[in-house]
Order: C-alpha cells, then structure tokens, then sequence
C-alpha cells in the first residue's frame, strides 16, 4: 500500500475523488505512493473497496503490466484467508492500471506501530499470518519482493491481510524498500522467495522493538547498513525480548541467502520455539546436515565456492575498507578503500597473512584463539558484533577502527570470513580535540590571561594528546624573538634540564622549531628532534628521553602572538588529522588575552 503522500504521483494522475473507473466510484482518496494513488471507492451496489492506481511511466520494471497481471491472477485463485483479495485488473481511459482489492477499515500495521512495540504474544499471530500468506503465494512461484508494515493490514475483524502482491516498490533500481530489501537484490542478483524471509525478520524485528534494524538517516545509508552491518539484537533494544530471540531474528535477515531459513514457515516454526521457552528446532549453519545422496542440485564445495564468490562481490561493492580471509587467516579479498585506509595495495597483501599485517601484537594471540573456535564449532564471539580496536597500517601506525564481522560461509575444509573495518580516527580525534579546548578555554577563563593559565593549558594539551612535555613561547616585540613564558612536563618525565635550556634560548623567525612554526604561520613536525634543530636545548631535550616534537603557532588576525611546543618520549610519524586539530587550536589561543586586565 502506498507509504506517504506523494504530492508528484497525484498531479501525474489525472483521477480524482467523484471520478468514475469502471464500475467504481471514487470516493475519498486514502494515501499516495512513489508509483499509485488509492481511493475507497463503492460500486453501484454501495459496496466498499480500495481502488489503486498505477502509474506504468513510473515503474522501472521491464513488462511491469504483464508480470503484474500475472501475479495478482495467481494470487486472486489461492483464496488464502491472510492475503487481501484482488476481485479487478483493467485499464483505464487514462492508460493507468487500476486494481480493485477488498477495503480493510481496520489500518495498517505501520500505524499500530506508531503506538510502540509489540510484546511476542501479540506480534506471534501477526507475523504467523503474513508468513502463512508468504508461503501460500511462494508455493504457488510468487515472491512479493516488498513486505513491510504498510503493506499488513487489518480488515473489519482485525484479521491481519498481506497487500501489494505483484506492486513492489523499485528503489535505486531494485525491488523492495530501503530497511526490508535483502542485500542478494542491491548486488544484482535475482531475488528469491528468501528475499521475502529477509523482509519478514525486518518486520518482526520492528514489531517486537518499535524500530526497524538498519535505522539511518538516509535511503542510501540504510542500504549498505542492510549490506555491510551486522543484524542488530533486538533483546538489547527491549529487554521483553528473549535472547534466544536474536539467534531466530539474525538468521532470518542472514546476509546471504543461503544462510537464511528457506521458507517462512520455518522462520515462524524456529520463532515460535523460542517464544515458548524451547531451543530452535532447525540447526543454524550454513550447510544443512543431510548426506550428499539425500542433497539436490550442487554439491557442497559448489555451495561453498558459490557463497563464497557472493561474499567477493559484497566485498568489492562495499563502501567501507574490506578484507576477506580464509581459515588459515591468509588474506584473499582487498578492496579499494582497503588499500586508501591501510596502505597496502590489493597486490602486495593478497596472501599475507592477516596477523603479520593488520593485527597489533596484543591482539594476535585472541585472534587466532577465537578463529580456531570457529572452525571447530561454527560459533564466534565477534560475529555480528561491533568491536573498537586498533590496526595496524603499512607504515607501522595503529589506526583506530571499528570492526564488523558480518559474513562467514564455510565447508568441511575451508572457510571464508568477510570483515568490514571502518577507520574512526577523526571521530576520535574531534572527540579529544573537543576535550582539549574545553579545558583549555576554561583555565584561561579561570585565570583571566594566557600567561595566568600557561601551565594548565600545556598541561590539558599534553594528557589529552599523548605529549609528554610542552612550552609556551611568546613574541617579544621589542627583541624580535621568542621567549620562553612557561613549561610543562607529565608525571615521569624528567625535563628540566630541557626547560632550564629553553629559559636560556631566544629564536627570530625560522630559527629552530619554535621559530620555523613562527615563520610559516602554521604547525610543523619532526619526528626526529635532531631533523628539526641542532641545538644545546635539543641534547638536554634527547637525555631527558624525548624524541619527537611538533610546534603550533598561537595566531590572531594572521598574526603569530606565540608557540606552543611539544615533545613526546616515544617517535612520533607526522599525524595530519592531528596537525590540523593544532592548527584550529593555535587559533582558537589566539583569540584570547595574553595578559591580565
């Protein structure tokens, strides 16, 4: 049924209320779609129905009307009691196709929802309605490709009816609606009946949480979420939830289909197992547990290689660094934005292994623990779950990134395991960067000057960014140089033969590393203390243990009013995210007085 108003689809059809279509008399218009509009219309016997309108110009559907016809005449012969009857298929003057299906007064299930969620004992008979619905019309070779809350409806008895049979929605060239689709149809390939299992899991997801499981802001978003994300756990959600619940849930919108329950009567014969307290009857895995004799169609390997070839073409469309890797952690797909992310090319790290180039070494060892269990067991503590954790980069830095293992398809013999890693690090450089100048603006609030506040404010540099010394230099305009204002160090580190070095010094502009960040009115770098100067405060800086430093200017109007400088003890690479963080810093230092009122 149509999902909201649609201003362009009305004006497209020139149809409204008081019109006549056939024998029905369209009366008041009831909602409005990407594609059709609908009316409650009565015919000459004052009887009620609804009447759609299709708009063919709209659907991007080769041989739309025949298929359309086609399904809605196998459906109309089922006389399924949960699926709305269709009793007329036709054209009218206009060229728009117009279907008249049964009125159900009673609304949708979408604008129950809107009410909040429901408990198991009341979506159980719902959702059994529209999989009784699914499986009639699936036995029959009609898949739905677009079951979704406003497509159940409820008729004058609160009988739960499946609508929309034939009339999918096609959204960025496929079928179905952003949240409910399957990810086999955003890849191309041609959706089957488990397309509408996938839809079915969103929809008791939905029901049984309030929200859907791939909630984000946008239709695109909401796509590669159903892509990439794990299924969410809907007894985290709502604690009403049983936990065994999710097990049920996360197979039904299984990524690949193959994983996926195969009809929906035994989505609903596992759900309602688990909503009367007992085990799932049917034994989630990827390859059912019947001898190859007893298997139709393609052997196991060719299931696997199959699976297996799908997970490399949602690798390649992913939108997130990707890796792939087999049961040996030998890496075997590498995307593009894998090679951006962490600087190996596709072809220097396809047969490495994993643990030797993404995986720090305090994480290798839980690694393999966890990998080796799998294999075993087919169970994994990190599958469907979002982690937090570090990886390594080719140059050897750890980058900060969240993980999802959302994909794993496995034989006798092999496997293959689809990780997406996102890298977060400006998120959380912004989160410490915000850190920072709160404290920092708050210790000059308190001290009313720059100078009053020098040490508090090297100090929240120094703890919030990983710098284990810092000094303030300020622009003396009388001498043309720097001067040293005031030091900091961190609990451990000894620097006060550098601070004594640097109360002796002075630098003019493009001398030394206080003096380059003056010159260029902007931070610089050397992870190298004797790349950046080669002078007696830089010996005492090295025997105090420092070894890298970096310098941001304190800017006003353009103008350089000082330098902050800071060390750290351990070898730093030039951090450009961080740079830039610096350099809004200074700025932000800039702008606030340097010496009392």
């Amino acid at each position: 049924m149509p999902e909201a108003d649609d201003d362009s689809t009305t004006r497209r059809m020139p149809i409204a209320s008081g019109d006549r279509i056939d024998q029905y008399h369209l009366e008041q218009l009831l909602g409005t779609g990407h594609t059709s509009i609908v009316y409650f219309a009565t015919d000459d016997r004052r009887q009620g129905f609804a009447v759609k309108l299709v708009d063919p110009d709209r659907v991007q559907r080769p041989n739309f009307r025949e298929r359309l016809e086609a399904d809605l005449r196998t459906v109309a012969r089922l006389s399924n009691p949960h699926i709305l009857p269709v009793y007329q298929f036709g054209i009218e003057q206009h060229g728009k196709i117009f279907v008249a299906m049964a009125f159900a007064p009673s609304g949708t299930l979408k604008e129950l929802l809107h009410h909040g969620a429901l408990n198991i004992a009341d979506a159980q008979p719902v959702l059994e309605a529209v999989a009784a619905a699914l499986q009639g019309a699936h036995e029959a070779g009609v898949v739905h490709h677009d079951v979704k809350p406003s497509n159940v409806l409820f008729d004058g008895s609160g009988r739960p009816l499946l609508g929309d049979f034939g009339m999918p929605r096609t959204s960025y060239g496929v079928l179905g609606t952003p949240g409910y689709m399957p990810p086999e149809g955003v890849l191309g390939l041609t959706p089957d009946r488990r397309a509408d299992v996938h839809a079915l899991g969103a929809l008791a997801f939905e029901m049984l949480t309030g929200t859907r499981p791939y909630l984000k802001p946008t239709p695109t978003e909401t796509i590669l979420a159903t892509m990439q994300e794990p299924v969410p756990s809907a007894s985290q959600l709502n604690p009403q939830v049983p936990p065994e619940v999710d097990q049920v849930l996360a197979r039904a919108m299984a990524k690949m289909p193959e994983e996926r329950y195969a009809t929906a009567a035994e989505f609903m014969d596992d759900l309602a197992q688990v909503a009367s307290g007992a085990e799932p009857r049917l034994a989630w895995g990827l390859i059912p547990h019947i001898t190859e004799a007893m298997r139709p169609g393609p052997s196991r390997r060719e299931q696997f290689e199959q699976s297996a070839a799908k997970l490399q073409e949602i690798l390649d469309l992913a939108l997130t660094a990707s890796v792939m890797v087999d049961q040996n952690s030998y890496i075997v797909g590498w995307n593009a934005l894998a090679e951006q992310t962490f600087g190996w090319t596709r072809e220097e790290i396809v047969g490495r292994s994993l643990v030797t180039t993404l995986i720090p070494p305090r994480y290798r060892e839980p690694h393999e623990r966890g990998l080796s269990k799998y294999l075993e067991t087919g169970e994994g503590p990190v599958l469907g779950q979002k982690l937090e954790l570090s990886a390594l980069h080719r140059d050897g830095r750890e980058l900060p990134v969240e993980l999802s293992i959302t994909e794993a398809v496995r034989s006798e013999q092999s496997a293959r395991i689809l990780a997406f890693l996102r890298d977060t690090s400006r998120e959380k450089l912004a989160k410490r960067m915000a850190a920072v100048q709160s404290a920092v603006l708050q210790a000059i609030e308190d001290a009313g000057s720059l100078q009053a506040a020098a040490s508090r404010v090297l100090e929240a540099i120094g703890r919030h960014l990983d710098w284990n010394a810092g000094l303030l230099w300020l622009v003396d305009g009388e001498r043309r140089a720097l001067r040293l204002e005031r030091g900091w160090h961190a609990d451990g580190t000894d620097a006060g033969r550098l601070e004594e070095a640097a109360a002796a010094a002075e630098f003019g502009k493009d001398e030394g590393v206080p003096g380059r960040a003056w010159a260029r009115g902007e931070p610089v770098w050397f992870e190298d203390l004797l790349a950046g100067e080669d002078t007696p405060r830089v010996v005492a800086a090295l025997r105090s243990g420092l070894r890298t430093v970096a310098a941001l200017p304190v800017l006003h109007a353009g103008e350089v009013r000082g330098v902050v400088e800071l060390f750290s003890a351990t070898a730093r690479p030039p951090d450009d995210l961080l740079l830039d963080g610096l350099y809004e810093l200074g700025r932000r230092l800039g702008r606030v007085r340097l010496t009392p009122d």
